[in-house]
């Protein structure tokens, strides 16, 4: 009965968005999407790839920005707001800051907040 409605579920989807729809909802239900945290800090850019979102567990930064993050096109660009909470990172997670001004009059953007850049998987 599940792999019936699983079946209709994904008819459904390839009626609405097409086979680039289908293909996105069962990388992100199977595997995930990736998403990439840029901060520019005193002049120099971290990467966060994946950044864990819970407090209490530090997220560290890649060792280098990955190159074919910012070439391709198979990540979708927006902003947010971000801050450190006990060595991890925190953002506003809003997908709608289509730009860094956009991104500064966000609710939660207060003293010691950035604007972090964020690419996220299409």
């Amino acid at each position: 009965m599940h792999a019936i409605t699983f079946l209709v579920m994904l008819a459904v989807l390839f009626l609405l968005g097409g086979s680039t729809f289908v293909r996105k909802f069962l990388r992100g239900f199977f595997r995930g999407v990736d998403l990439y945290v840029l901060l520019t800090v005193e002049g120099k850019t971290f990467a966060y790839k994946n950044p864990r979102g819970a407090i209490g567990l530090d997220d560290t930064p890649l060792a280098m920005v990955p190159y074919e993050i910012l070439a391709s096109d198979q990540f979708e660009t927006y902003y947010n707001v971000c801050w450190w909470d006990g060595g991890t990172l925190l953002r506003c997670e809003h997908s709608f800051h289509h730009t860094e001004e956009n991104a500064r009059y966000c609710d939660k953007n207060a003293e010691g907040t950035m604007i972090g850049k964020v690419l996220e998987e299409r």
